[in-house]
């Protein structure tokens, strides 16, 4: 009877994790078609996204939960993404060269703040207010899931302090 129990919880933990992977591919490539950008920036959008699928290391509950994301693309190459719920904050960051975990938000308190509340007009008013220069894009998105399935709204705007 042990057996099969053992069995059982080892094969309910194995189909836990197999479903993630096509599904967060599925959200990435949604991601995609949420952004305005050129054909270019959606495909390297998506590569960065599948090459560190960063949402397998975040904890988050897909049946009730609201996650937000910022992705930064700097001139020089640089990624910068951040993603915080209310239980967790987790980034990613290439300066090194390659990508590296942190557990701390990558971007101004003023950003996230926004971010958070999805004031998208104040964001564009802040945007617009910018005087830093270039003038690098970053990419907010809000998901918002319910029962396993997702709702998106992206924005994106101009990196300010």
């Amino acid at each position: 009877m042990r057996k099969i129990l053992y069995c059982f919880i080892i094969l309910f933990l194995i189909s836990c994790n197999s479903w993630k992977s096509p599904y967060f591919e599925k959200l990435y490539k949604d991601m995609n078609g949420c952004v305005e950008s050129g054909d270019f920036e959606t495909h390297a959008l998506l590569s960065y996204r599948l090459q560190i699928d960063y949402l397998k290391y975040f904890d988050f509950r897909q049946k009730e939960d609201t996650i937000f994301i910022l992705e930064y693309f700097g001139i020089q190459g640089n990624i910068s993404i951040s993603i915080w719920n209310q239980v967790d904050t987790l980034s990613f960051s290439n300066e090194q060269g390659h990508f590296v975990e942190i557990e701390k938000l990558l971007f101004p308190k003023t950003i996230t703040h926004l971010v958070s509340n999805w004031d998208v007009p104040e964001i564009k008013v802040k945007s617009d207010e910018s005087s830093i220069l270039p003038k690098d894009i970053v990419l907010a998105t809000r998901i918002i899931f319910h029962e396993r399935k997702y709702q998106l709204d992206c924005y994106q705007f101009y990196y300010f302090q």
